[in-house]
Protein backbone atom coordinates (compact mmCIF):
# COMPACT_ATOMS: atom_id res chain seq x y z
CA UNK A 1 0.00 0.00 0.00
CA UNK A 2 1.23 3.42 -1.19
CA UNK A 3 1.21 6.65 0.88
CA UNK A 4 -0.62 9.15 -1.40
CA UNK A 5 1.04 12.47 -0.76
CA UNK A 6 -0.59 15.20 -2.59
CA UNK A 7 1.21 18.64 -2.23
CA UNK A 8 -0.95 21.93 -3.20
CA UNK A 9 1.38 24.77 -3.99
CA UNK A 10 -0.03 27.91 -5.19
CA UNK A 11 1.88 30.63 -6.62
CA UNK A 12 -0.01 33.73 -6.72
CA UNK A 13 1.43 36.25 -9.01
CA UNK A 14 1.67 40.27 -9.30
CA UNK A 15 1.19 42.40 -12.43
CA UNK A 16 4.76 43.13 -13.17
CA UNK A 17 5.44 45.97 -15.32
CA UNK A 18 7.18 45.37 -19.06
CA UNK A 19 10.87 44.92 -18.96
CA UNK A 20 10.84 44.17 -14.99
CA UNK A 21 12.15 40.41 -14.04
CA UNK A 22 9.58 39.10 -11.42
CA UNK A 23 11.05 37.47 -8.09
CA UNK A 24 12.68 34.14 -7.79
CA UNK A 25 11.45 31.67 -5.76
CA UNK A 26 12.06 27.95 -4.13
CA UNK A 27 9.67 25.87 -2.71
CA UNK A 28 11.13 22.87 -1.08
CA UNK A 29 9.07 19.36 -0.45
CA UNK A 30 9.30 16.35 0.96
CA UNK A 31 7.28 13.18 -0.76
CA UNK A 32 7.84 8.83 0.05
CA UNK A 33 8.49 6.82 -2.63
CA UNK A 34 5.98 5.97 -5.36
CA UNK A 35 3.12 8.42 -3.80
CA UNK A 36 1.59 10.94 -6.14
CA UNK A 37 3.35 14.49 -6.08
CA UNK A 38 1.19 17.34 -7.53
CA UNK A 39 2.21 20.83 -8.08
CA UNK A 40 -0.41 23.34 -9.20
CA UNK A 41 -1.39 26.97 -10.36
CA UNK A 42 -4.89 28.16 -9.75
CA UNK A 43 -6.49 28.77 -12.93
CA UNK A 44 -7.76 32.16 -12.42
CA UNK A 45 -4.18 33.69 -12.05
CA UNK A 46 -3.39 32.47 -15.55
CA UNK A 47 -6.54 33.87 -16.96
CA UNK A 48 -6.16 37.40 -15.68
CA UNK A 49 -2.71 37.57 -16.45
CA UNK A 50 -2.25 35.65 -19.42
CA UNK A 51 0.95 33.89 -18.43
CA UNK A 52 2.25 30.93 -20.19
CA UNK A 53 4.35 27.88 -18.23
CA UNK A 54 6.86 25.40 -18.82
CA UNK A 55 8.49 23.26 -16.62
CA UNK A 56 11.37 20.24 -16.78
CA UNK A 57 12.51 17.61 -14.49
CA UNK A 58 16.23 16.48 -15.31
CA UNK A 59 17.20 13.14 -14.62
CA UNK A 60 18.83 12.14 -11.11
CA UNK A 61 20.53 9.41 -10.21
CA UNK A 62 18.51 7.28 -7.59
CA UNK A 63 15.53 7.75 -9.40
CA UNK A 64 13.58 5.21 -11.92
CA UNK A 65 11.65 8.14 -13.65
CA UNK A 66 13.39 8.94 -17.02
CA UNK A 67 13.95 13.31 -17.24
CA UNK A 68 10.40 14.92 -18.13
CA UNK A 69 8.62 18.49 -19.04
CA UNK A 70 5.08 19.92 -19.50
CA UNK A 71 3.10 23.02 -20.56
CA UNK A 72 0.05 22.56 -18.80
CA UNK A 73 0.89 24.25 -15.38
CA UNK A 74 0.29 21.40 -13.70
CA UNK A 75 2.73 18.46 -12.12
CA UNK A 76 1.51 14.79 -11.47
CA UNK A 77 3.87 12.49 -11.19
CA UNK A 78 4.96 8.96 -9.10
CA UNK A 79 8.34 9.47 -7.87
CA UNK A 80 10.45 6.20 -7.79
CA UNK A 81 13.35 5.75 -5.21
CA UNK A 82 15.53 2.79 -6.10
CA UNK A 83 18.32 3.37 -3.25
CA UNK A 84 17.99 3.47 0.45
CA UNK A 85 18.43 6.93 1.12
CA UNK A 86 16.32 10.33 0.44
CA UNK A 87 17.24 11.58 -3.46
CA UNK A 88 16.18 15.45 -3.94
CA UNK A 89 14.35 15.79 -7.41
CA UNK A 90 14.55 19.63 -8.88
CA UNK A 91 12.17 21.05 -10.89
CA UNK A 92 12.64 24.32 -12.63
CA UNK A 93 9.46 25.68 -13.61
CA UNK A 94 9.55 28.79 -16.10
CA UNK A 95 6.64 31.57 -16.48
CA UNK A 96 6.76 34.04 -18.98
CA UNK A 97 4.13 37.13 -18.27
CA UNK A 98 3.57 39.33 -21.27
CA UNK A 99 5.83 42.28 -22.09
CA UNK A 100 8.91 39.56 -21.87
CA UNK A 101 9.38 38.92 -18.37
CA UNK A 102 9.77 35.58 -17.69
CA UNK A 103 9.74 34.20 -14.13
CA UNK A 104 11.62 31.07 -13.03
CA UNK A 105 11.18 29.13 -9.78
CA UNK A 106 13.18 26.32 -8.72
CA UNK A 107 11.58 23.61 -6.67
CA UNK A 108 13.76 21.06 -5.11
CA UNK A 109 11.72 18.02 -3.71
CA UNK A 110 12.81 15.44 -1.32
CA UNK A 111 11.88 11.65 -2.44
CA UNK A 112 12.14 9.82 0.75
CA UNK A 113 12.75 5.66 0.55
CA UNK A 114 10.18 3.33 1.55
CA UNK A 115 11.64 1.17 4.31
CA UNK A 116 11.49 -2.53 3.29
CA UNK A 117 12.57 -5.70 5.01
CA UNK A 118 15.78 -7.18 3.73
CA UNK A 119 15.56 -10.10 6.80
CA UNK A 120 13.94 -13.17 5.46
CA UNK A 121 10.42 -13.45 5.56
CA UNK A 122 9.88 -16.99 6.15
CA UNK A 123 10.37 -18.53 9.83
CA UNK A 124 10.54 -21.63 11.39
CA UNK A 125 9.70 -22.70 15.05
CA UNK A 126 8.67 -26.12 17.03
CA UNK A 127 5.39 -26.04 19.21
CA UNK A 128 5.85 -24.24 22.31
CA UNK A 129 8.93 -22.82 21.51
CA UNK A 130 10.10 -19.36 21.42
CA UNK A 131 9.97 -17.29 17.71
CA UNK A 132 12.31 -14.97 18.08
CA UNK A 133 12.15 -12.48 14.87
CA UNK A 134 14.08 -9.18 14.31
CA UNK A 135 13.22 -7.67 11.22
CA UNK A 136 15.98 -5.50 9.74
CA UNK A 137 15.40 -2.55 7.17
CA UNK A 138 16.78 -1.44 3.91
CA UNK A 139 16.53 1.83 5.84
CA UNK A 140 18.66 1.80 8.90
CA UNK A 141 16.52 4.50 10.65
CA UNK A 142 13.18 2.61 10.56
CA UNK A 143 10.88 1.48 13.10
CA UNK A 144 8.88 -1.60 13.48
CA UNK A 145 4.99 -2.19 14.49
CA UNK A 146 3.39 -5.83 13.76
CA UNK A 147 0.53 -7.70 14.25
CA UNK A 148 -0.40 -11.08 13.77
CA UNK A 149 -4.02 -12.30 13.89
CA UNK A 150 -5.69 -15.99 15.45
CA UNK A 151 -4.61 -18.86 13.49
CA UNK A 152 -7.07 -22.09 13.12
CA UNK A 153 -4.76 -25.12 15.07
CA UNK A 154 -2.68 -22.18 16.73
CA UNK A 155 -3.88 -21.67 20.75
CA UNK A 156 -2.23 -18.08 21.01
CA UNK A 157 -4.47 -15.07 20.90
CA UNK A 158 -3.74 -12.38 18.50
CA UNK A 159 -1.72 -9.81 19.56
CA UNK A 160 0.59 -6.44 18.63
CA UNK A 161 3.70 -5.52 18.94
CA UNK A 162 6.78 -3.06 18.60
CA UNK A 163 10.32 -3.62 16.92
CA UNK A 164 11.19 -7.57 17.81
CA UNK A 165 8.60 -10.21 18.05
CA UNK A 166 9.28 -12.83 21.06
CA UNK A 167 7.13 -14.78 21.75
CA UNK A 168 6.02 -18.50 21.90
CA UNK A 169 3.34 -20.42 19.71
CA UNK A 170 1.65 -23.10 20.55
CA UNK A 171 0.57 -25.85 17.67
CA UNK A 172 -2.67 -27.67 18.93
CA UNK A 173 -3.44 -29.56 16.16
CA UNK A 174 -0.38 -31.84 15.58
CA UNK A 175 -0.02 -30.80 12.19
CA UNK A 176 1.94 -27.94 10.46
CA UNK A 177 0.52 -24.77 10.61
CA UNK A 178 1.49 -21.13 8.68
CA UNK A 179 0.92 -18.33 10.84
CA UNK A 180 1.25 -14.28 9.15
CA UNK A 181 3.08 -11.68 11.22
CA UNK A 182 2.12 -8.46 9.23
CA UNK A 183 5.06 -5.96 10.16
CA UNK A 184 5.13 -2.02 9.04
CA UNK A 185 8.30 -0.36 8.57
CA UNK A 186 8.25 3.42 8.81
CA UNK A 187 10.70 6.79 8.26
CA UNK A 188 9.75 9.89 7.91
CA UNK A 189 6.05 9.51 7.32
CA UNK A 190 6.53 6.43 5.50
CA UNK A 191 5.31 2.84 5.52
CA UNK A 192 6.47 -0.46 3.99
CA UNK A 193 4.29 -3.64 4.43
CA UNK A 194 5.49 -7.16 4.41
CA UNK A 195 4.29 -10.10 5.93
CA UNK A 196 6.79 -12.70 7.34
CA UNK A 197 4.87 -16.47 7.48
CA UNK A 198 6.11 -18.48 10.23
CA UNK A 199 5.70 -22.10 10.03
CA UNK A 200 4.75 -24.02 13.63
CA UNK A 201 5.53 -27.57 13.26
CA UNK A 202 4.00 -30.27 16.06
CA UNK A 203 6.01 -32.22 18.26
CA UNK A 204 6.01 -35.95 17.75
CA UNK A 205 2.99 -37.23 19.91
CA UNK A 206 2.01 -40.68 21.14
CA UNK A 207 3.02 -43.73 23.34
CA UNK A 208 5.12 -46.49 23.53
CA UNK A 209 3.22 -49.74 23.05
CA UNK A 210 5.16 -52.72 24.88
CA UNK A 211 4.90 -56.10 23.94
CA UNK A 212 5.31 -57.94 26.49
CA UNK A 213 3.54 -55.43 28.40
CA UNK A 214 4.76 -55.55 32.11
CA UNK A 215 7.13 -58.70 32.43
CA UNK A 216 9.72 -59.84 30.43
CA UNK A 217 12.02 -63.25 30.65
CA UNK A 218 16.10 -62.23 30.22
CA UNK A 219 16.50 -64.08 26.94
CA UNK A 220 13.02 -63.29 25.76
CA UNK A 221 12.87 -60.65 22.37
CA UNK A 222 11.31 -57.48 24.05
CA UNK A 223 9.16 -55.49 21.24
CA UNK A 224 8.66 -51.54 21.22
CA UNK A 225 6.50 -49.58 18.83
CA UNK A 226 6.03 -45.78 19.25
CA UNK A 227 2.35 -45.26 18.18
CA UNK A 228 1.31 -41.73 16.46
CA UNK A 229 -1.01 -40.72 13.36
CA UNK A 230 1.92 -37.92 13.20
CA UNK A 231 3.21 -38.74 9.50
CA UNK A 232 6.27 -36.76 9.31
CA UNK A 233 9.34 -38.68 9.60
CA UNK A 234 11.26 -39.29 12.23
CA UNK A 235 14.40 -40.40 13.96
CA UNK A 236 14.28 -42.44 17.25
CA UNK A 237 17.24 -43.00 20.19
CA UNK A 238 15.44 -45.58 22.15
CA UNK A 239 16.72 -46.38 25.85
CA UNK A 240 16.02 -50.07 27.19
CA UNK A 241 17.25 -49.44 30.97
CA UNK A 242 20.38 -51.86 30.54
CA UNK A 243 22.80 -49.24 29.29
CA UNK A 244 22.09 -50.37 25.80
CA UNK A 245 20.33 -47.94 23.37
CA UNK A 246 19.45 -47.84 19.90
CA UNK A 247 19.53 -44.96 17.15
CA UNK A 248 17.61 -45.69 14.59
CA UNK A 249 14.73 -44.63 11.89
CA UNK A 250 13.22 -48.08 12.41
CA UNK A 251 9.82 -48.50 14.41
CA UNK A 252 9.16 -50.62 15.85
CA UNK A 253 12.76 -52.10 17.34
CA UNK A 254 13.23 -55.43 19.48
CA UNK A 255 15.36 -55.67 22.63
CA UNK A 256 16.14 -58.57 24.92
CA UNK A 257 18.19 -58.27 27.89
CA UNK A 258 20.26 -60.96 29.20
CA UNK A 259 20.43 -63.43 31.70
CA UNK A 260 22.23 -61.17 34.22
CA UNK A 261 19.75 -58.08 34.07
CA UNK A 262 16.73 -58.41 36.43
CA UNK A 263 13.94 -56.00 38.35
CA UNK A 264 12.37 -52.95 36.82
CA UNK A 265 13.89 -51.33 33.53
CA UNK A 266 13.05 -48.03 32.56
CA UNK A 267 11.66 -47.43 29.13
CA UNK A 268 12.36 -43.85 26.70
CA UNK A 269 12.37 -42.79 23.29
CA UNK A 270 13.65 -40.02 22.28
CA UNK A 271 12.16 -38.61 19.20
CA UNK A 272 13.00 -36.09 16.73
CA UNK A 273 11.41 -35.24 13.42
CA UNK A 274 13.18 -33.93 10.06
CA UNK A 275 12.29 -30.40 11.03
CA UNK A 276 14.19 -30.65 14.29
CA UNK A 277 11.18 -30.64 16.88
CA UNK A 278 12.03 -33.24 19.29
CA UNK A 279 10.02 -34.84 22.26
CA UNK A 280 10.75 -37.45 24.66
CA UNK A 281 8.15 -40.60 26.16
CA UNK A 282 8.47 -42.97 28.75
CA UNK A 283 7.84 -46.62 29.61
CA UNK A 284 9.00 -49.16 31.65
CA UNK A 285 9.02 -53.25 31.82
CA UNK A 286 10.12 -55.70 34.64
CA UNK A 287 12.84 -58.09 33.65
CA UNK A 288 12.74 -61.59 34.76
CA UNK A 289 16.79 -62.57 35.16
CA UNK A 290 18.06 -66.11 35.13
CA UNK A 291 19.88 -66.88 37.85
CA UNK A 292 21.33 -70.27 36.95
CA UNK A 293 23.01 -68.72 33.76
CA UNK A 294 26.89 -68.01 33.94
CA UNK A 295 27.97 -65.23 32.60
CA UNK A 296 30.34 -66.29 29.87
CA UNK A 297 26.64 -67.90 29.00
CA UNK A 298 25.35 -64.95 26.80
CA UNK A 299 26.48 -61.53 24.81
CA UNK A 300 24.21 -58.34 24.64
CA UNK A 301 23.20 -57.16 21.81
CA UNK A 302 21.74 -54.12 20.46
CA UNK A 303 19.75 -54.41 16.89
CA UNK A 304 18.15 -51.76 14.85
CA UNK A 305 17.51 -54.69 11.63
CA UNK A 306 15.99 -57.81 13.71
CA UNK A 307 19.15 -59.07 14.98
CA UNK A 308 19.62 -61.54 17.69
CA UNK A 309 22.12 -62.92 19.69
CA UNK A 310 22.48 -66.75 20.97
CA UNK A 311 23.10 -67.73 24.32
CA UNK A 312 26.00 -70.43 23.82
CA UNK A 313 28.91 -72.01 26.04
CA UNK A 314 31.66 -69.51 26.18
CA UNK A 315 34.20 -72.65 24.85
CA UNK A 316 32.60 -72.13 21.40
CA UNK A 317 32.15 -69.05 19.11
CA UNK A 318 30.23 -66.64 20.13
CA UNK A 319 27.51 -66.33 17.25
CA UNK A 320 25.14 -63.41 15.83
CA UNK A 321 21.74 -64.18 14.11
CA UNK A 322 20.68 -61.75 11.57
CA UNK A 323 17.73 -61.43 9.11
CA UNK A 324 18.10 -59.21 6.13
CA UNK A 325 15.64 -58.41 2.98
CA UNK A 326 17.72 -56.89 1.06
CA UNK A 327 19.20 -58.99 -2.55
CA UNK A 328 21.82 -61.45 -2.02
CA UNK A 329 25.62 -59.88 -2.33
CA UNK A 330 28.79 -59.96 -0.74
CA UNK A 331 29.84 -57.64 2.28
CA UNK A 332 32.53 -57.25 4.99
CA UNK A 333 32.12 -58.30 8.68
CA UNK A 334 34.27 -56.20 11.24
CA UNK A 335 34.49 -56.30 14.58
CA UNK A 336 36.50 -53.07 16.40
CA UNK A 337 37.45 -52.03 19.86
CA UNK A 338 36.20 -49.01 20.89
CA UNK A 339 40.00 -47.21 19.83
CA UNK A 340 38.23 -48.17 16.44
CA UNK A 341 41.01 -50.99 15.84
CA UNK A 342 39.77 -53.94 13.91
CA UNK A 343 40.00 -57.19 16.03
CA UNK A 344 38.56 -59.58 13.40
CA UNK A 345 37.17 -59.45 9.73
CA UNK A 346 35.98 -61.73 7.13
CA UNK A 347 33.93 -61.27 4.03
CA UNK A 348 30.27 -62.68 4.22
CA UNK A 349 27.36 -62.97 2.16
CA UNK A 350 23.69 -61.93 2.56
CA UNK A 351 21.08 -63.97 1.42
CA UNK A 352 17.44 -63.19 2.71
CA UNK A 353 16.56 -64.92 5.81
CA UNK A 354 17.63 -65.67 9.22
CA UNK A 355 22.15 -65.95 8.87
CA UNK A 356 24.25 -66.86 11.80
CA UNK A 357 27.83 -64.85 12.27
CA UNK A 358 30.34 -66.37 14.75
CA UNK A 359 32.05 -64.04 16.63
CA UNK A 360 35.50 -64.56 17.78
CA UNK A 361 35.32 -65.46 21.54
CA UNK A 362 38.37 -66.00 21.92
CA UNK A 363 39.24 -62.52 20.97
CA UNK A 364 36.61 -60.97 23.49
CA UNK A 365 37.04 -59.79 26.86
CA UNK A 366 34.49 -60.01 28.98
CA UNK A 367 33.01 -56.98 30.26
CA UNK A 368 34.02 -54.69 27.46
CA UNK A 369 32.07 -53.36 24.89
CA UNK A 370 32.79 -53.82 21.21
CA UNK A 371 31.63 -52.81 17.80
CA UNK A 372 30.37 -54.60 15.45
CA UNK A 373 29.85 -53.79 11.72
CA UNK A 374 28.47 -55.37 8.32
CA UNK A 375 28.73 -53.09 5.30
CA UNK A 376 28.13 -53.59 1.58
CA UNK A 377 27.15 -51.48 -1.34
CA UNK A 378 23.49 -51.06 -0.43
CA UNK A 379 24.11 -51.83 3.46
CA UNK A 380 25.45 -50.52 6.19
CA UNK A 381 24.52 -51.91 9.96
CA UNK A 382 26.43 -51.48 13.14
CA UNK A 383 25.96 -51.98 16.34
CA UNK A 384 27.56 -52.41 19.83
CA UNK A 385 28.15 -56.03 21.91
CA UNK A 386 29.66 -56.68 25.20
CA UNK A 387 30.15 -60.42 26.29
CA UNK A 388 29.60 -60.75 30.23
Amino acid sequence: MKKLTSILIVMLLTHVAMGQKAPRTKTVADVCDMSLFSYTIKPSVKSKIGVSIRWVRPQVAGIRNAAATGNTGEINEYLNNTTALPVKVKYIITMALPGGCDHTDTLQVTVNPTPRLITPLVAQVCDSATLNYVPESNVKTASFAWSRPVVQGIRNEAKTGIDKVNESLYNDQFEIRRVPYYIQSNDKGCTGYDTVWTTVVPRPFGFIEINPVDTVKSGQILKLKFITTDTIGKKYNWLFGDQMSANTQLNPVEHFYNTRNSGYMPLKVNITNTFGCANSFNGHVYVVGDPSARPSDSIAVQRNYSMAAFPIPFTSDLRLKYSLRGPDEKAMYYVNDLAGRIIYAEQITLPGGDQVIKLPSDRLFGGVVYTIRIKSKTFDYEDKVYKK
